[in-house]
C-alpha cells in the first residue's frame, strides 16, 4: 500500500504527526470528492458496495477532522477504510 508516502528527514515528531494527519485527510477528501463525481454525474456503481463504502468514508473524515493528530486508533481505522475502499474498487 502506501504506508509511507513523504520523506519524513529533518521534521520534528510534531511536524511528522501533522503532514501524516494532513496526506490522510487530502485521501480521504479525495475519495469523497470522486463519489460526489460520480452522483453528480448520475452514474452508477458496478460494485455496489462502493455506494455503502462511501458512508464510511465519509464518518471516518469527519472523526478525523476532529481528532488530536496523534490518535493512532483512528488512525488504523483510517488505514483499513482506505484499504478496504482499495479493495473495493479493484473488485469493480
Amino acid at each position: 500500500m502506501f504506508y509511507r508516502i513523504i520523506h519524513d528527514a529533518g521534521y520534528s515528531t510534531e511536524e511528522k504527526l501533522i503532514r501524516k494527519h494532513g496526506i490522510y485527510m487530502n485521501i480521504l477528501e479525495g475519495i469523497e470528492e470522486i463519489h460526489f463525481a460520480v452522483d453528480r454525474q448520475n452514474m452508477t456503481y458496478r460494485n455496489a458496495m462502493s455506494q455503502d463504502h462511501i458512508q464510511e468514508v465519509r464518518s471516518f473524515t469527519e472523526s478525523f477532522k476532529k481528532a488530536d493528530d496523534t490518535d493512532k486508533e483512528l488512525g488504523a481505522d483510517v488505514i483499513n477504510a482506505i484499504e478496504k475502499y482499495d479493495y473495493i474498487c479493484r473488485e469493480s
